[in-house]
């Protein structure tokens, strides 16, 4: 067998080492090769290419130095191959063959060599070990190669580890061939424990696991351990998941999809899988459509080994479904039809209906069919967009009023200024509610000894952006701005001067100024808001008190107060 065909089919990477992440590619690295007449001029590890030492490498190369073979209890009747296809329960050996190839009159001994397993513990239809030895004085430090086992069918299985049964074996020296240094007499196998399964791995020998092994075949050995395969269990298992989308959306399949209309065509996707590890038979699909779904015929299609798109008949959405074949573990198979939203769907008040559409699968374990597991299922969801009724709509609105002092940027629901100025005021009215306001009006209500402007009110809305100068209403009984749609809002600018006759009050002035707000005429849907201008008063003069009066007379009775007590110290002294 040519091993070197299995290159590039082996794991990915195996583990981090000092010099970084190792990557497998069946054997590596590539390295420099010798044979056995002309031997390395240097410790480097399994580099011959043509041992007749076997049967421990293939074809006597030594870089293919991973093998397995089903164990059979007599070592005589071991085959080991590259590739294994395993059954369930069975063990199986797993053979590294070690060779410091340095020609043995250079006296090479390798120092600190180590082995290191890499065996898998997931579940999988496929499963690389990898060996790997290594030497801190060889050229290359590190060799490694792998052995690949396979389940039938496809089928995944796991591989574990027979404790006890890991050994390195080499040639017992009172035994070994003197005049060729080859092993014809007994072998002298010694336990090595599981750290060969860890990232560190374990130290190897010549006559012990002191890491030292000399140059030549007379000191080769092999690390050598048993798995158990264990087949997992042959269970059906399978998924479908449905999504949808509106036909010239331009829009992904999605569950749920929203805005659809009377009439709209509604594409669904349905995606069948065979998550388990047998083959399922006649895999059966039934979609179950709401009533205000109406199906298309001639618009089911099927995707699989064997179809790609093909129209297909149209029974998914009638008692008893549609059989799309058989398949494999890891098989899918995705069927696509259409379907269209009847009239008169949308025709609902409020916020619209949900269409749930289900799909339910089912498959059979055996060829005839018959042996039928649980249906699995999954739905889409449309969303269809009711209309809104008068008798769902929500009116509503925000009014606010704010001040500021004239040639100011700041607005506030308070200004101070002097009597004589003038203020500008903003009201701003938004339809908070989801429908229109008809016949708004908007009344400004001025305090005594504000006085009005004439000729500057300003009106801000949906069509007049720029703003329009309006009559003088708002004061007047007030003024009409129109229809206010939903969401949107209006802004009204006027001024006012504070009267200058407050220039004379001692008294700080508030002047209140309320904005009211209505619809439809009807006083009941009013709405106010205020804003306040502050004129501060006057200090005014504080009148005096006569001479002779009470304050005189207070004085006098602090005066004979302070003499009295002074005169009561003066006694108690004398004392």
């Amino acid at each position: 067998m040519n091993k070197i065909t299995k290159a590039g089919v082996g794991v990915a990477a195996i583990a981090a080492v000092a010099a970084g992440a190792l990557v497998i590619s069946a054997y590596g690295p590539d390295r420099q090769t010798y044979t056995m007449q002309e031997p390395a001029d240097k410790i480097t590890f399994n580099s011959i290419t043509d041992n007749p030492k076997g049967p421990y490498t293939s074809n006597g190369d030594e870089r293919f130095f991973v093998e397995a073979s089903e164990y059979f209890g007599d070592a005589a009747q071991l085959s080991w191959a590259d590739n294994t296809t395993v059954e369930d329960g069975k063990e199986y050996v797993v053979h590294m063959y070690v060779h410091n190839d340095a020609a043995s009159n250079l006296n090479l001994v390798a120092e600190n060599v180590r082995a290191h397993v890499v065996l898998p513990q997931e579940t999988a239809s496929s499963i690389t070990v990898t060996g790997m030895i290594s030497s801190s004085n060889a050229d290359p430090q590190k060799v490694w190669d792998e052995t690949v086992f396979t389940a039938p069918e496809g089928k995944e299985f796991s591989l574990e580890y027979v404790g006890g049964t890991a050994e390195y074996t080499n040639c017992d020296e009172t035994t070994r061939d003197q005049a060729d240094k080859s092993c014809e007499g007994s072998r002298n196998p010694f336990p090595i424990n599981e750290r060969l399964f860890t990232e560190d791995g374990i130290a190897l020998g010549y006559n012990e696991p002191d890491g030292r092994i000399p140059g030549c075949i007379a000191y080769a050995g092999w690390v050598s351990f048993h798995v158990k395969a264990h087949i997992k269990s042959e269970e059906p298992s399978y998924t479908v998941e449905k999504k949808a989308m509106i036909k010239g959306s331009g829009a992904e399949m999605a569950d749920p999809i929203e805005g659809a209309k009377d009439g709209d065509t509604i594409v669904y996707g349905i995606e069948f899988k065979n998550t388990g590890n047998i083959t399922l038979y006649d895999v059966n699909l039934l979609d179950i459509l709401p009533e205000s779904l109406e199906f298309q015929n001639g618009t089911t299609r099927l995707w699989n080994d064997s179809h790609n798109g093909d129209i297909i008949e149209d029974t998914i959405a009638t008692e008893g479904g549609i059989y799309i074949g058989d398949y494999a573990p890891g098989a899918t198979a995705t069927v696509a039809f259409e379907a269209i939203v009847k009239e008169g769907t949308d025709d609902i008040c409020g916020p619209g209906v949900n269409l749930v559409n289900t799909i339910k699968a089912n498959a059979s374990t055996t060829e005839d069919g018959k042996t039928r597991g649980d249906s699995v299922e999954d739905t889409a969801e449309v969303r269809v967009e009711g209309k809104v009724c008068e008798d769902e709509k929500h009116p509503n609105f925000e009014i606010n009023k704010m001040v500021q002092k004239e040639g100011d940027d700041n607005w506030a629901e308070e200004v101070t200024v002097k009597a004589g100025e003038t203020v500008r005021y903003r009201i701003q009215f938004k339809n908070t509610g989801d429908t229109t306001l008809e016949y708004v009006a908007i009344i400004d209500e001025l305090p005594a000894h504000m006085n009005y402007v004439a000729g500057k009110t300003m009106l801000y809305n949906a069509e007049f952006t720029e703003g329009k100068t309006v009559g003088d209403e708002i004061v007047n009984g007030g003024l009409n701005i129109g229809n206010v749609e939903a969401g949107s809002e209006a802004t009204i600018y006027f001024y006012a001067t504070a009267d200058k006759s407050l220039a004379d009050d001692c008294d700080d002035s508030r002047l209140v100024n309320t904005v009211k707000g209505k619809y439809n005429n009807d006083d009941s849907t009013t709405k106010t808001d205020t804003a306040d201008v502050k004129v501060p008063g006057i200090v005014c003069d504080v009148p005096e008190y006569p001479k002779t009066g009470a304050e005189s007379k207070l004085a006098a009775i602090v005066v004979t107060a302070t003499v009295a007590t002074a005169a009561g110290y003066i006694i108690s002294r004398k004392k």
